[in-house]
Parts: C-alpha cells; sequence; structure tokens
C-alpha cells in the first residue's frame, strides 16, 4: 500500500494501475470522501481542488473526476465544471444514474389505494366511478390501471413512495440528495424526507437541533421504524460507534485544515 499526502491533512491509497489517490477516511454512501472541518462535513475532492484553483470553494462549480473514480482525490484527475457540463460529461460517458421509479398516480394516492383501483376495475367498476370516488384525473385512472406495481412496493406516512428490501429498509423512490438522503419539494422550498417520516411517527416536528438518525445507517430508508430523533451530538457518537467516521485512531481524524 503506497499512502501519499495530497494536501496537508489529506492523504489517500496511490493506485499504480490507474494513477487515482483514493481516500481512505469516511465517505457518503454515493462514495464521495467526506471530512469534518470546523463543525461541518466538507467533500474531500472539493478541497483538494481548493489548492489547485484558488477560490473554488466558493465558486459554485462543481468538482469533476475525470477518472470517473468518486473516491479519488488526485489533483490531476479533478477540474472544475458547471453543473450542465457534469451532467453532459455524465452523459457522454454512460454514467447515468439509474431512474428511479415510479408509480402514477402514487404522489397523491397510497400503494394500498392504487391496487384497490386495480382490483376494482377488474370486478367491473367504470373508470368513471373510480375517478369520482378516488379524487383524481381520468388520466391517471387510466395510467394507473396500465402500472405495474411491484409486490415491494410501500407508501410509508405520510406519502412517501418506497421499496422494501430483504433487510427491512424501505428505499425512497423519489429525489435525493448528492449523499443519498431523499428530498421533497413544498411549498417551494426543499425538505427532508426522513425528518417528515419521523415527525409523522412521533406526532410533532423535531426541533432544528434534532437528527432524524437511522439504526439502519442507510440514508435514503424511511422506514419508520428504523428511525429515531437524535441530537447532533448523539448522531455523530451512533456513526462513529459504528465506525461510520474516521475515528481518533486514524491519523487524520485530528487533522486541521491550514
Amino acid at each position: 500500500m503506497i499512502i501519499v499526502t495530497v494536501i496537508p491533512g489529506i492523504e489517500g491509497e496511490f493506485d499504480r494501475e490507474t494513477g487515482c489517490i483514493n481516500w481512505q477516511g469516511s465517505k457518503f454512501g454515493n462514495g464521495y470522501g467526506r471530512k469534518w472541518i470546523d463543525g461541518k462535513t466538507v467533500l474531500v475532492h472539493r478541497l483538494v481542488l481548493e489548492s489547485k484553483i484558488t477560490g473554488f470553494l466558493d465558486s459554485g462549480y462543481l468538482a469533476c473526476h475525470t477518472c470517473d473514480n468518486r473516491s479519488c482525490i488526485n489533483p490531476e484527475h479533478l477540474v472544475a465544471g458547471s453543473p450542465a457540463e457534469n451532467t453532459g460529461q455524465m452523459m457522454e460517458r454512460d454514467r447515468k444514474t439509474p431512474r428511479r421509479k415510479s408509480i402514477p398516480g402514487s404522489g397523491k394516492l397510497s400503494i394500498q389505494q392504487l391496487r384497490e383501483i386495480q382490483t376494482k376495475y377488474l370486478s367491473g367498476t367504470a373508470k368513471n366511478r373510480l375517478v369520482k370516488e378516488y379524487g383524481v384525473q381520468y388520466e391517471t385512472i387510466a395510467k394507473i390501471l396500465q402500472a405495474n406495481i411491484p409486490d415491494n412496493f410501500t407508501t410509508v406516512s405520510p406519502r412517501f413512495l418506497g421499496e422494501i428490501k430483504d433487510n427491512g429498509c424501505i428505499i425512497f423512490q423519489g429525489a435525493k440528495d448528492g449523499s443519498g438522503y431523499g428530498r421533497y419539494f413544498e411549498n417551494g422550498k426543499s425538505n427532508s424526507v426522513t425528518r417528515a417520516v419521523l415527525a409523522e411517527k412521533l406526532g410533532y416536528e423535531l426541533p432544528t437541533y434534532m437528527d432524524a438518525c437511522h439504526t439502519c445507517d442507510t440514508p435514503s430508508c424511511i422506514n419508520p421504524e428504523h428511525l429515531w430523533a437524535g441530537t447532533r451530538t448523539q448522531n455523530l457518537f451512533d456513526a462513529s460507534k459504528k465506525g461510520r467516521t474516521q475515528g481518533k485512531s486514524h491519523p487524520l481524524s485530528n487533522a486541521k485544515l491550514e
């Protein structure tokens, strides 16, 4: 193993075959390296590119990998790019993320209601009657009747579509942020899906100083039974206990950005 220092406090393992320098510390679920600095999480490859391009962190540009290796922190493999340029590169190289699964009508109706509609139609209920009963457009009913609803799909209260996995996780099928956490828009504002699900479970909105924490350590999971409310300190302690942080024994754990 060849460990090289990229910038002060940031080091990784050099891969002779690819030339990548792979971050050995904590990572997000999507593979990007992360580091706690002054009480907040910072993407490691963005820190490295800042050393190459002064002012990059405040520029609004993305740190793009020419090697397509998310854990790589080799400055020579990093370039600044706009979101449009990054998307264009992603599609050119066929790196497009698989589209999330969607079910017609699931934004307004639960999976149980969608299955009811299909069952009632097969039993002879007319489409127009289903429109009135469920309060949706005729076109929506038509799409629901043609939809294939997987057996392991469910609706998590208050209104989120999820896919049940063998380990008990329910993976959110809507939009996600770069860390894999579900997001939804309401009144023009982006909100956390896990916080909304936990608030529904607890019966009250979480205070801003509380986090919606996962017992399963899966950011995209929205199973209420896998969520608990904890302070930021409790959340960080839980992450450390489960080995999801660098830990004090790691040589970079106490490093500070110079």
